[in-house]
């Protein structure tokens, strides 16, 4: 799908399939998006922030300058993903899974990164 630049603030959904979707520059504030499954997607520049990931599949995915501030990303599955340049503070990244993952220059402070 290509959603690139779509306002989808403060949705809910709950194991929805974005594979090889285009989400760059898309306003996802807020949103509940619970188990769902984004490989292989493009999210850079997309705003997360206050969103609810926890269970998410983002292995693949691009996550360049995203906004993920305050984000529940607990038991997430971050595999191979691209995160640099993003803002992750005070976020929930709780038994993550982030084998080949990459954070050069991304914003991490304040985060819970226990297991």
């Amino acid at each position: 799908a290509i959603l690139s630049n779509s306002n989808l603030q403060n949705i809910t959904t709950y194991q929805t399939k974005f594979k090889n979707s285009n989400l760059s520059g898309c306003d996802l504030s807020n949103t509940i998006l619970k188990n769902c499954i984004f490989t292989n997607s493009n999210l850079t520049d997309a705003k997360l922030s206050g969103s609810d990931l926890s269970g998410a599949n983002l292995s693949n995915s691009n996550l360049t300058n995203a906004k993920l501030s305050g984000s529940d990303l607990s038991g997430a599955n971050l595999s191979n993903s691209n995160f640099e340049k993003a803002i992750l503070s005070n976020s929930n990244l709780q038994n993550i899974t982030t084998y080949q993952t990459k954070f050069k220059n991304s914003n991490l402070s304040g985060c819970d990164l226990s297991n």
